[in-house]
């Protein structure tokens, strides 16, 4: 009789084991399907939490002129690397980004241009083009990333700028976690060299940190005032 309790037991324990192991294969097999479905729409989850964080809100800023004359200046700094510049305006809530200020060192590609921007609308900021979106999750993520200018939006607007301005090279405004206000792009004339890459982006980041401490913390000083 005792001899038949301890088998039962055993048995009872070896079923026991078993739907524990099944139960935990299962557990890890749902939270693998789930990591990896996550990391193949971590452009969309990421932009999902964006738009929800309430903790981000829209700055209105000023360029001062100051900021202005800075960014020309990177078409003479590089030597004619940089060929273009455009400062983009962005509030995240919104999911909207708009043209704060360009320049165009070739004046006759800035003069046909200057119209088309200047009554450019609000854009999406993410939108459903998959290329896009990566982009502005790097540019989100304090990435310096440079890319096929045709591989962006802007040649929607531009077709010109693609054999013009074949690659394109973005940094975060400010270039850290923070109070995000906008973007700045550099349009390149050329694949540059390593050197040249390093080196643009160490000027870019230098120019958005200081156009964020001259104009934009300005105006979150000012707004945190009243």
């Amino acid at each position: 009789m005792d001899k038949e309790k301890v088998i039962e037991f055993l048995e009872d324990m070896i079923d026991t084991l078993t739907f524990r192991r099944v139960a935990l294969l299962t557990l890890l097999i749902s939270i693998t399907i789930l990591l990896l479905t996550i990391f193949e729409h971590r452009s969309a989850v990421f932009t999902m939490l964006y738009k929800k964080s309430e903790a981000v809100t829209s700055i209105s800023w000023d360029l001062s002129n100051e900021s202005k004359s800075e960014l020309q200046s990177l078409t003479v700094s590089t030597q004619g690397l940089v060929g273009a510049v455009v400062l983009m305006d962005v509030d995240l809530k919104k999911n909207r980004r708009k043209p704060k200020y360009f320049y165009i060192q070739d004046q006759a590609v800035m003069s046909m241009a200057s119209p088309i921007i200047s009554k450019m609308l609000s854009q999406a900021l993410f939108d459903f083009d998959h290329k896009n979106t990566e982009q502005m999750v790097a540019m989100l993520n304090n990435e310096y990333k440079c890319v096929p200018t045709i591989d962006t939006q802007n040649t929607r607007f531009f077709p010109e700028l693609v054999s013009k301005y074949p690659v394109t090279c973005r940094i975060a405004v400010p270039p850290f976690f923070g109070e995000y206000a906008g973007f700045l792009t550099s349009f390149l004339v050329r694949e540059p060299t390593e050197s040249e890459h390093n080196a643009l982006k160490i000027e870019m980041n230098r120019m958005a940190i200081e156009l964020y401490l001259r104009d934009i913390s300005k105006s979150l000083k000012i707004r945190s005032d009243f």
